[in-house]
């Protein structure tokens, strides 16, 4: 089967189903099989970020799979995300393509992939530019390399793509008013303000975060600081209780 009949027959499957979850994975798996890829996944991006607000982790910080929080704090430190929130190109690249164009991985980003079992063959396909002023992709990482054929592949499916992101986006907001619940996308925040938020909600400390993430805690204030404008929230409790109705972090254990 071709590309062409490939994706007739995946936008097909997609807009038939009235299931956000599931059109959603059916999106995700014809990634997959499209890409040759073991993992597919959707960056949501936020503005780039000031220099000084991106603290990178020291070699040797995990001697064991770092956990999620990690990996996305250090997010901004992959040479395809920077680049896709930095220039929030509309074209499809690849990390080594990026990368030979001096978008250094650092020895920090290379070790948390290494640590992840991450290639270095990885694509990315930007979809609409989000209401943040970022532009979300879907990521690919495959066991063999991407050619200049593949990118040119990426370029042609890439507005069909973006196009059956949309639908699965909206169909997922309609499904949540129908429940009455919260927009959690209203709110864009940084990976790093995640992290923060939900040190918040677990009442950890600035200074504790600050170690873990071994950065200062005049940064982790400043990352405070932007959560809170965000959130339109004065002091902790407001910002935590904000998110819960907002639906991004969980209501707390009796």
């Amino acid at each position: 089967m071709d590309d062409a009949q490939h994706w007739m027959a995946v936008a097909a499957d997609i807009l038939a189903e009235p299931d956000a979850e599931v059109a959603e994975q059916l999106l995700v798996r014809a990634l997959q099989s499209w890409g040759r890829a073991y993992l597919a996944v959707r960056t949501v991006t936020g503005p780039a970020p000031r220099r000084e607000e991106v603290a990178l982790f020291p070699v040797g910080a995990w001697e064991e799979t770092p956990d999620f929080d990690s990996a996305v704090a250090a997010a901004h430190d992959h040479p395809l995300y920077a680049y896709n929130t930095h220039t929030l190109t509309d074209q499809p690249a690849t990390l080594l393509g990026v990368m030979a164009r001096g978008w250094a991985l650092s020895e920090q980003a290379a070790h948390l992939m290494d640590q992840l079992g991450f290639t270095r063959h990885q694509l990315t396909i930007p979809l609409a530019v989000g209401s943040a002023g970022g532009r979300d992709n879907y990521g690919l990482v495959s066991e063999s390399a991407y050619t200049d054929a593949d990118l040119e592949r990426a370029a042609q499916i890439q507005r069909l793509v973006a196009g059956l992101d949309a639908h699965v986006q909206a169909l997922a907001r309609a499904e949540r008013r129908a429940r009455g619940a919260p927009d959690p996308t209203a709110v864009r925040l940084t990976p790093r303000e995640r992290i923060v938020l939900d040190h918040l909600a677990r009442g950890g400390t600035v200074e504790g975060l600050a170690a873990r993430l071994a950065i200062s805690p005049r940064t982790v204030h400043k990352h405070q600081e932007h959560l809170y404008r965000k959130l339109g929230a004065v002091d902790r409790l407001s910002a935590v209780l904000s998110a819960q109705r907002l639906g991004l972090v969980g209501s707390p254990e009796p």
